[in-house]
């Protein structure tokens, strides 16, 4: 209860007493019971919905109250309804009042997690910077020994081909035949007129290119065509060396033997046959020529 409220009990002169003619020419009812209030009723106004009630339906039964309210200024009274609504009212300005101090734990509780996941992300990204590192440092070491196994396997395998040219000649000038038997037979022929005994095997023998066209409207283009030359293994350095030299000191037709090199010897032996070309050119009074990769005088 608090100050301001109106109240009447019968025969009471108060100055916040409602004269019977007001109550009833406005035809007040008693919020509780639905029932007329009048000036001769012990009732009482709800100071916030400005609504009328008995004294005997809101519990104040004794008539000294209402002489209470009347002499004490001032004196407030809400009924049960619009009490509740002031204590939820007054619970929700102290909830209103609570949001600042809600407000700061809450931006108190974000910056902690932001400065947790930062640090954990910074940790994360430290963590996989030095993994990064070390797949790449391990990829680093791999590469240089897959390289370095590489350029062996290279190296062996260039050792191998190399040493497998050591022994392999090239004969050129034999002439084209329908068979390989009839090829063979002229290889031993030319080995013979060499005065060498070395016997010829098919395995180690063929012809190096594609075929010539051997039928039709071209058969004559393909005799006179430059017939290809012959590869042909030995069984050792030595053995090739005499071969490609008595062949070619016989100087029989056109026949002449080469050793088997690579493309990159090949061009170097251009090379020098140019060379030795222009030196013959430069000194006709001399003669001069290719042993074992190397220009040299024969006349001297």
């Amino acid at each position: 209860m608090a100050g301001g409220s109106n109240s009447r009990r019968a025969g009471s002169e108060s100055s916040n007493r409602k004269t019977s003619k007001s109550l009833t020419s406005n035809a007040m009812k008693c919020e509780s019971c639905v029932k007329p209030v009048s000036d001769e009723d012990s009732c009482i106004e709800c100071e916030d919905c400005l609504k009328w009630f008995h004294g005997s339906c809101v519990g104040i039964i004794d008539p000294k109250l209402f002489d209470l309210f009347s002499a004490l200024p001032g004196a407030h009274w809400s009924c049960s309804v619009c009490d509740k609504a002031g204590s939820r009212l007054l619970k929700l300005e102290r909830k209103v009042d609570e949001i600042p101090n809600e407000i700061k734990k809450l931006n108190s509780s974000l910056e902690e997690i932001q400065t947790m996941f930062t640090n954990t992300v910074t940790r994360k990204l430290d963590s996989m910077e030095v993994s990064y590192a070390n797949v790449v440092k391990g990829l680093e070491s791999n590469s240089t020994a897959i390289n370095v196994t590489a350029q062996k396997v290279t190296k062996l395998s260039e050792i191998e081909a190399q040493d497998m040219r050591d022994k392999n000649l090239i004969i050129f000038g034999i002439r084209e035949f329908k068979t390989k038997e009839e090829t063979v037979e002229e290889l031993q022929n030319l080995l013979k007129d060499c005065h060498l005994s070395k016997c010829i095997d098919q395995k180690n023998m063929y012809r190096l290119g594609r075929p010539k066209v051997t039928s039709g409207a071209d058969q004559s283009q393909h005799e006179n065509s430059k017939p290809r030359p012959i590869k042909i293994s030995t069984t050792s350095k030595e053995e090739k060396w005499e071969i490609v030299r008595r062949i070619n000191g016989l100087k029989k037709g056109g026949v002449f033997a080469k050793l088997d090199m690579t493309k990159e010897e090949r061009a170097e032996d251009f090379q020098l046959y140019k060379t030795l070309m222009k030196t013959r050119e430069e000194n006709p009074e001399n003669t001069y020529k290719i042993v074992k990769k190397k220009i040299v005088q024969t006349n001297i």
